[in-house]
């Protein structure tokens, strides 16, 4: 990637490979059969992770004004599950680009559990681009599927103790 230093576009491709590799490897991990085979997949997977972040920091060094830079840092931040520093580099990235990055911080939220402000952020993505937005609404209509199959397990659960409860 070093001839195209001086070329964002490509940088920011190359940047999102290496992120895109770092997930591929993380999802192997979870599917290897040994503990050795799983610790190299992580291990392989988080040197694709610090890639992605070598280069975005390179297109910051040519403009540090990048957004891509910044979104792209918190994009790996977050595949990576470091949602402290996803955040911060997406809400800057979000504060910069009058509105991108939206569906991101919406989506950090969430893996950290934090439903509220999850769905304030997959709100304010289909409340800023229109409920006719095929990508926002995607977003919204997922997330509140997910919501809502996490609600009908608590309730299966609360109904089959019941269910034991009398059978006993």
């Amino acid at each position: 990637y070093r001839e195209y230093e001086f070329d964002e576009d490509m940088l920011y491709l190359f940047g999102m490979l290496y992120d895109h590799l770092g997930q591929d490897f993380r999802g192997f991990s979870r599917r290897a059969k040994s503990v050795k085979a799983r610790c190299e997949y992580l291990e392989t997977s988080n040197r694709q992770f610090k890639k992605a972040v070598k280069i975005f920091n390179l297109m910051l060094e040519k403009n540090p004004k990048s957004f891509d830079a910044i979104y792209g840092i918190g994009k790996v931040y977050r595949n990576k599950g470091d949602y402290k520093k996803a955040l911060l580099y997406s809400k800057k990235a979000y504060r910069m680009s009058s509105g991108k990055a939206v569906y991101g911080i919406g989506l950090i939220y969430e893996n950290m559990g934090d439903t509220k402000n999850a769905l304030y952020w997959y709100k304010k993505e289909l409340r800023d681009k229109g409920e006719n937005d095929y990508g926002a609404a995607m977003n919204f209509l997922i997330f509140s599927n997910r919501q809502h199959r996490k609600e009908m397990r608590k309730y299966a659960e609360a109904v089959k103790k019941g269910y034991e409860r009398e059978q006993t």
